[in-house]
């Protein structure tokens, strides 16, 4: 599996063989497919891997980014995410491509839960449309990779976002500016 994913995000899945992948390792091609059927299944079972840490990585990040203000969320979140595009742009690529889309029907790539803690307590009608546009955001900074870009819009859609909510509204110290 280690050979696959660092094959597959060297290579891309198209020219990562399965004898290169076995050969990492010091495996005959015929070996890897006792345990996958075929390059797909390969791939399923790499990208379904990334998934699993992906999400015990967005776990601990949501735990670290409570009690933080606009901009120190925004550059924990930003310099986190910064560590694992290039698996994000993998994943992406793979879910259009043609002939291995279909594989990705199932998948939900749904990371909007580490933007959660910022949002708690905020009324549902400010934090879901808030989250998208944080969502929308680092999908473009995954595909562009305009780091100061994106965190100077993230900062200013947060701090705006926070602005607009009802005079009614208490902060919690967790959404504090």
């Amino acid at each position: 599996m280690n050979s696959a994913i660092a094959l597959f995000l060297e290579k891309g899945y198209r020219d990562a063989t399965m004898a290169k992948i076995a050969g990492n390792v010091g495996l005959m091609a015929s070996n890897a497919y006792i345990y996958f059927e075929n390059k797909e299944a390969l791939l399923l079972a790499v990208v379904r891997r990334m998934m699993e840490e992906h999400s015990v990585f967005f776990q601990t990040l949501s735990q670290k980014s409570v009690g933080l203000n606009a901009r120190e969320f925004v550059n924990l979140c930003f310099d986190e995410l910064e560590k694992i595009r290039p698996r994000i742009l993998f994943m992406m690529h793979c879910a259009i491509t043609p002939g291995l889309a279909h594989l990705f029907d199932s998948f939900d790539f749904d990371y909007s839960d580490v933007f959660e803690p910022y949002f708690e307590g905020w009324p549902e009608e400010h934090a879901a449309p808030t989250t998208r546009a944080l969502m929308a955001l680092s999908d473009s900074f995954f595909l562009v990779g305009d780091m100061a870009g994106t965190k100077a819009a993230a900062v200013a859609l947060l701090e705006n976002a926070k602005a607009t909510l009802p005079a009614s509204f208490t902060s919690a110290p967790q959404a504090t500016l």
